[in-house]
């Protein structure tokens, strides 16, 4: 939404190019340009690492090397003092996020493979495969990741095909079918529940004139973190003594021996406890 404040600035005027909203926390790049400074650290961790405005490079940056622009800060804070306090809220709260879930980015590919039926010479069908994979973002490695991230694929096909109506329940994903004509196909794309993630919809349009071809997108799961597991076995713990002294949290004790979490364990880490 565009505001503005008591001089009819306008805070689109300000506005981050990479998340289009009003910069916060702006830093500036070696070509000057300013930008939301969690939004370049997202910058600095694709392959190609380059000014999102100017397109200069900015390979020789890391997230440490980022400079703050206090000049443009201190004129945010004062001309636009209420959405500069939203979008800080804003912020912390994507990295309150952050720190209790891991982004993992995938890619997925929709594409088909094709080969020719010849008999006598002569082209009498087309055979095709449609298929769909997962692979790592940032990898070159093509090795499909589908079985781990997807429970089922629905598949609308030509209304002349009978079924025209196919679920893919199981890994790899793919439908054999022959034919003359080539058409759209929509594919419904459904992640394991444990993922938490919408289902996609893509669409691919068979392509013959290749032996494959094939379409990439962007998935982006929100996956929560596990605590970390301590299993404290109490018949394993030996009873105190003077000669044997274990140190423990508050000296809890039940029927004579510790219950509590040994201190030699990081402060600073949340554990769920499983006493055996």
């Amino acid at each position: 939404m565009e505001t503005t404040n008591g001089n009819n600035i306008k805070a689109d005027n300000f506005n981050c190019i990479v998340c289009l909203k009003l910069i916060v926390e702006p830093v500036a790049l070696p070509c000057s340009h300013s930008f939301c400074k969690t939004c370049m650290e997202n910058v600095l961790k694709q392959p190609r690492r380059i000014c999102p405005l100017c397109r200069s490079d900015v390979s020789f940056l890391n997230a440490e090397d980022l400079r703050p622009n206090a000049m443009l800060k201190e004129l945010l804070t004062i001309v636009f003092k209420d959405e500069y306090a939203e979008r800080v809220a804003e912020i912390e709260e994507e990295r309150r996020l952050a720190s209790t879930f891991n982004t993992v980015r995938k890619r997925i590919h929709i594409g088909n493979e094709h080969s020719q039926v010849i008999e006598g010479g002569k082209l009498i069908n087309h055979k095709w495969t449609l298929f769909v994979t997962m692979s790592d973002e940032h990898i070159n490695d093509q090795q499909d990741q589908s079985k781990d991230y997807i429970s089922h694929i629905d598949v609308n096909l030509h209304p002349t095909f009978e079924p025209n109506f196919v679920t893919l329940r199981k890994a790899p994903f793919c439908l054999h079918r022959s034919g003359w004509g080539t058409f759209l196909v929509q594919v419904g794309v459904h992640f394991k529940p444990s993922l938490n993630h919408n289902p996609m919809t893509l669409t691919h349009h068979l392509n013959f004139s290749a032996a494959k071809d094939q379409s990439t997108h962007v998935v982006v799961f929100e996956i929560p973190k596990e605590k970390p597991t301590l299993v404290v076995d109490l018949d394993e713990i030996p009873t105190p003594t003077p000669n044997n002294v274990i140190d423990v949290d508050d000296d809890v004790f039940i029927d004579d021996r510790p219950h509590a979490v040994m201190s030699d364990f990081d402060d600073d880490e949340d554990y769920e406890i499983l006493i055996s």
